[in-house]
């Protein structure tokens, strides 16, 4: 009967001879079953696609299915087993498709475990075939996920059996898994190259692909921080490199400006940071023009340090354009800043006096330079000229303090040292310059009257200087011949006040 060939066919294909092969003079349906049975039952526990039958009997087509969908489902509730350690019960150990799926099963988890630990245990897998399958699928997962460098968790491999599938499905989780740490930790060590240092995966090929992880976000980050062209369409490890590189850039930059920081970083990159601008400022100190590159092999440390170094030779540039501008820095103004107008003035002061400086900032060679628009102010003030619609800003300076302290001499309200400290460099300068030749003028006055001689010429700015200090001796000749007190602290009122008191 149909029944007996199909039974007899399928215990055949199973590797069982308790049935027989139907007699000679048997019905067709039943040769038709016993040979469907035989052929599906093998297809089915070897995994091969169903026949094409087409051109069968419909017994012959019947019993193929069913022999197929059995050791299908034998075979693959088996794998279900092997794959999750489920003792087979007696019956299911005596079914050849339940324990070729069951072996497979044991043999693709085992191959996964040991593609995970570096190991390879084909020849004493219960299926070598199965096993070496699974490992293949592995390293193909592991590769394509190098290739992509990208979280590919739905990627279909090129061959879809089973254990090659799952092999490769895994092979991308760990990949990625061991990628994601990687790069992380590239991020933590801020570019510095200590990829090599790091063990991520007991497999090759997924430590090579964590290896190359860490060191594209090392050199994202390199590049990102450091101002360089990064890659225009990044993967995954190369964007966090990025990523990182910018917020670490929001940090360093807020800090330098003294704000509190709107981006995180660690203890540890917060103390590169730290240590950095400090140094940083120590160098500025010590030289307003020193080069901003520190050329560390860490790329934070540079951008700390050459940000922090950067601002502040900004600053100190402001304080020359101040000075050049014949105005003084703001008192809020920064130390590099006031440092910047204060070099000006050392400069200018050393070029107006005919003295050089050792090795000049450029702030002090700013003030040097300007010697000439400086001397053309100040001997308009010489002059008695008016230089207030002047363009050239040092040149109104120097005219206008200069007149100030010829003004003052004459009338002996001349300006404290702190007093002048508060005018801009220029003015300083020009002030002090034209106080010392106006009190040398009224000097030579005031001694042309103890000596006898006649009044100078106040016609000019230098004779006025000359004929006060001439008044203020005569003065102070008077009050002394006559005993009185000084009334005056004035040098020129001091000399004839001596002079009339010797010869009282």
């Amino acid at each position: 009967s149909y029944t007996t060939g199909y039974n007899a066919g399928k215990s055949e294909a199973s590797g069982y001879d308790d049935q027989k092969a139907p007699a000679a003079d048997a019905s067709q349906a039943e040769k038709d079953a016993y040979n469907a049975a035989k052929a599906g039952a093998a297809d089915g526990i070897a995994g091969k696609q169903p026949a094409d039958n087409s051109t069968q009997s419909q017994a012959y087509k019947d019993a193929y299915t069913k022999a197929y969908q059995d050791a299908t489902n034998g075979y693959n509730t088996g794998y279900a087993a092997g794959q999750n350690g489920t003792k087979p019960s007696a019956s299911q150990a005596a079914d050849p498709s339940y324990m070729k799926g069951y072996n497979a099963g044991q043999a693709a988890k085992q191959a996964i475990t040991d593609d995970q630990n570096g190991q390879n245990n084909a020849s004493s897998s219960a299926d070598s075939t199965t096993y070496s399958d699974a490992q293949q699928g592995y390293h193909d997962g592991v590769i394509a996920t190098g290739k992509t460098g990208v979280n590919t968790p739905n990627a279909t491999a090129a061959n879809g059996d089973a254990p090659y599938q799952v092999a490769y499905d895994q092979a991308i989780k760990d990949t990625n898994a061991a990628r994601e740490v990687a790069y992380q930790d590239a991020d933590n060590d801020h570019g510095q190259t200590n990829g090599s240092s790091y063990k991520y995966s007991a497999n090759s090929d997924v430590q090579t692909v964590a290896q190359q992880a860490y060191t594209d976000a090392q050199t994202a980050y390199a590049e990102a921080i450091s101002g360089v062209t990064t890659p225009t369409s990044p993967n995954d490890a190369q964007a966090s490199g990025i990523t990182t590189a910018k917020n670490d850039q929001t940090y360093v930059d807020d800090t330098v400006a003294n704000q509190s920081p709107s981006a995180t970083v660690s203890s540890a990159k917060s103390t590169v940071v730290s240590a950095q601008i400090t140094a940083a400022q120590k160098a500025f100190t010590a030289n307003p023009d020193a080069s901003d590159s520190l050329n560390s092999t860490d790329p934070l440390a540079n951008y700390a340090y050459k940000t922090e170094m950067d601002a502040l030779q900004k600053q100190y540039q402001s304080g020359i354009t101040d000075a050049k501008a014949g105005t003084s820095p703001a008192t809020t103004a920064s130390d590099a800043e006031k440092q910047g107008a204060s070099d000006y003035t050392a400069g200018l002061n050393a070029a107006v006096n005919g003295q050089t400086i050792d090795n000049p900032t450029s702030g002090n060679k700013a003030g040097e330079d300007a010697i000439n628009s400086f001397n053309k102010g100040y001997q308009d003030a010489v002059d008695g000229k008016d230089d207030s619609s002047s363009a050239d800003p040092v040149q109104k300076a120097a005219q206008a303090a200069a007149t100030e302290a010829f003004n003052d001499v004459k009338n002996n309200t001349v300006k404290t040292s702190d007093e002048i400290k508060t005018m801009n460099p220029v003015a300083q300068v020009a002030y002090q310059k034209a106080e010392q030749e106006a009190q040398a003028d009224a000097a030579k006055g005031a001694q042309a009257y103890v000596n006898g001689g006649s009044r100078p010429d106040d016609s000019t700015v230098d004779g006025k200087a000359a004929a006060a200090g001439y008044d203020a001796a005569k003065s102070g000749y008077t009050d002394g011949q006559s005993g009185k007190a000084a009334t005056s602290t004035d040098p020129s009122y001091t000399t004839g006040y001596n002079a009339g008191k010797s010869e009282a």
